[in-house]
């Protein structure tokens, strides 16, 4: 009767508040071929009528969108008579938990302590007293599911497994409360148990947030050989407080139990009891055992440096018992409050004394000593200045630009060091590492830097470095090296036309590119003296076009151009310049002219120079036709293999007009005449034939 008196009390806010006990309205339970329904009723009137009439509860099966009623139960609450029988038949806790929820339903029929505290709340209103009343029944009767049904709050009906039935319970005259029930076992599941061992007592915590809906409480049970177990207190752990997800810190049910001795290994477990009141069978364990606590901490009692830059430590531990102790550890930070870590481990318990490696020159320590069970114990922190030999990081430059006026703007990001001194630029003409040169002496705290150079310098960029120094003037490595591209103002050199000459009925021009390495065009222009008064664009060279000629032809002076548009007779005049990727321009040079002459048309000594073939003869014949017929004294027939390899084959008459071969079977024959004239000792080739063997097929 004492528990659930305390359980009654520490319910009356909870009670007030009108929270449901229940996760829901209605809740269900299949077990064993029936489903067990409990619910809290909707309101104090509802429950005061069906505490006359009772509740009505149908069964439905749910099938193909149709609902076939089965059964219907009138569930009312037990008589006092039968109270008083059921309550003949308990003893020790059933017995407390039933006279409870007796007196509930019944207060006139409570006696002594539960009577106090029922007859304090006439001095609040009816429907206060109810409230608590019926809050603290819902809770009472969920420790057995036997107590429910006496109440007029739980039912059983017999269910097939998978069937899906409908369940709707009213009290005439009061809306219906409706629950849709699959006949399935639920798999339940249990929280993680933890447990925090100490000096003869243990802590044990468990979150009950995810299984709010599945447990009305936890029974706490303990084992010396983790094989018997036996439950500790009478009453589940219930946790009436996690209903809020934004509430964390209500989900956990924190416990302690004292420890009969030290070093011994002791089990804990707990097991979920559900609203129904059943046990289930998941559970959560843990073991562990006590332990005799290490409560010193050490005492740092000096701390020097020393010539090779190491923290000689020194420390006491004060009534301390060395066999607690597993070993001690250096941590290490670079400010009283900053971020402690490692610098030294596993140091033996013996031992008292160290010599830790500084690598910075602000050093704070502290000494943890670690025992073999239970939460490490650190000293104070004392201090330690350091010799710095530890460079600053490498800069890292982000950008650089440059105006029209030749000033240059630097920009790096800033480096984390609290003992940065400063940065150091340094500049060159090209890349090579030792022609850099230092632009400063004194370092600069800043994270840019303005240079100014000349544009007019004849290199075309500009490359810069920083290095990071320290007050120890430790010095970081170079940044990686950043080219600034000069603006360009300075135009282009002058190409040349070294030669200019006619060739039959055109102009041949010879001319030299600029020198300047960004040229990316040559313009070549042309015009007719005393005819045309402006310069026309007679061609354009890309510069990678010329530079690729140039590579494949071997020629390295000069590029040709061959202008056919002229007329005989004509003075032609010819300039050229050069462009830049700035689109700057170079001066023209100086018009260079050419006077073309007429040209004599050459004499062609043949009209006609042809073959046809006899296949069935397997010959070839050779017809002519000559200009000059009557001018011919003879003419001498050139053959060979190959159109550069023919020699004198015949000598034929002068008005001769064909000539007939053998056919050559397996390779070509060339074939060439070379007229005599009576007056004219010049030799004039007609052109080459080929003639080709025949192909059989």
């Amino acid at each position: 009767m004492k528990g659930i008196i305390l359980a009654f009390l520490l319910l009356a806010a909870y009670a007030l508040s009108a929270q449901l006990v229940l996760p829901e309205q209605v809740i269900h339970k299949y077990d064993g071929g029936q489903i067990k329904l409990k619910w809290e009723p909707q309101s104090i009137q509802e429950w005061k009528m069906s505490m006359v009439s009772g509740y009505v509860v149908e069964q439905y099966l749910s099938k193909n969108g149709s609902q076939l009623l089965l059964g219907t139960q009138k569930v009312k609450p037990a008589s006092k008579q039968a109270w008083k029988d059921k309550l003949a038949k308990l003893k020790g806790n059933k017995y407390d938990n039933f006279e409870g929820a007796r007196n509930l339903l019944y207060p006139d029929e409570s006696q002594g302590s539960l009577e106090k505290v029922l007859g304090a709340l006439k001095t609040s209103t009816d429907e206060t007293a109810d409230s608590f009343r019926l809050s603290f029944l819902s809770y009472s009767i969920c420790h057995d599911f036997e107590m429910s049904k006496m109440a007029g709050l739980g039912v059983a009906f017999t269910a097939n497994a998978g069937e899906q039935y409908v369940f709707k319970i009213y009290v005439p005259n009061f809306p219906p409360m409706e629950e849709n029930v699959t006949a399935k076992k639920m798999d339940y599941g249990i929280p993680e148990l933890t447990g925090v061992f100490d000096n003869r007592i243990v802590k044990m915590s468990w979150n009950t947030f995810e299984f709010r809906n599945r447990y009305f409480g936890y029974i706490k049970e303990k084992s010396m050989d983790g094989a018997k177990f036996f439950v500790i207190d009478s009453l589940p752990y219930v946790n009436t407080h996690d209903r809020h997800a934004d509430k964390p810190a209500l989900h956990v049910i924190t416990v302690h139990d004292s420890l009969e001795m030290n070093y011994q290994n002791t089990y804990y477990r707990i097991r979920g009891m559900d609203y129904f009141g059943d046990l289930h069978s998941d559970v959560s364990t843990i073991m562990g055992y006590g332990f005799d606590k290490l409560t010193v901490s050490p005492m740092l009692l000096s701390a020097e440096q020393t010539e090779d830059n190491h923290a000689a430590l020194r420390w006491e531990m004060k009534y301390s018992k060395d066999e607690l102790i597993k070993d001690f550890t250096v941590m290490r930070a670079d400010s009283v409050d900053g971020v402690y870590e490692v610098a030294m481990d596993s140091i033996p318990a013996s031992i008292r004394q160290v010599k830790v490696p500084m690598k910075h020159e602000s050093n704070f320590f502290r000494i943890l000593v670690n025992p073999k069970d239970g939460t490490p114990l650190s000293s104070m922190p004392i201090f330690v200045m350091g010799m710095d030999t530890i460079p600053p990081a490498k800069p890292e430059i982000i950008s650089a630009s440059i105006d029209s006026l030749g000033r240059v703007r630097l920009l790096w990001k800033k480096n984390q060091e609290t003992d940065l001194w400063g940065y150091r630029i340094f500049t060159a003409h090209n890349d090579d590492e030792e022609e850099f040169a230092l632009l400063k002496t004194s370092p600069t705290r800043d994270t840019f830097f303005v240079d100014s150079i000349n544009l007019k310098y004849e290199t075309e960029r500009v490359y810069y470095k920083i290095i990071a120094a320290d007050y120890r003037n430790n010095k970081s490595p170079f940044s990686e090296t950043f080219i600034v591209q000069k603006p360009d103002i300075i135009p282009p050199g002058t190409p040349s036309i070294s030669v200019i000459e006619q060739k039959s009925d055109s102009v041949v021009i010879k001319w030299i590119p600029s020198i300047s390495r960004d040229v990316v065009k040559h313009k070549l222009y042309k015009r007719k003296v005393n005819e045309e008064k402006g310069w026309h664009l007679l061609a354009e060279f890309d510069s990678l076009n010329y530079n690729v000629r140039k590579i494949l032809s071997g020629e390295s002076q000069y590029f040709t151009v061959v202008d056919t548009n002229v007329s005989t007779n004509g003075l032609y005049a010819y300039t050229m310049l050069a462009i830049d990727e700035a689109r700057l321009e170079s001066k023209p040079i100086d018009p260079k002219m050419v006077q073309l002459k007429e040209i004599k048309k050459k004499f062609l000594p043949f009209k006609k120079l042809e073959y046809s073939i006899d296949s069935i003869h397997h010959k070839v014949v050779l017809k002519w036709e000559a200009n000059d017929a009557q001018a011919i004294k003879s003419i001498m027939v050139y053959k060979g293999p190959e159109r550069n390899r023919m020699g004198r084959y015949i000598e034929v008459r002068g008005d001769q007009i064909e000539l007939v071969e053998n056919m050559e079977k397996t390779k070509p024959v060339y074939y060439c005449l070379v007229p005599t004239y009576a007056e004219n000792s010049d030799m004039m080739f007609s052109d080459v034939i080929e003639v080709m063997p025949i192909v059989k097929h």
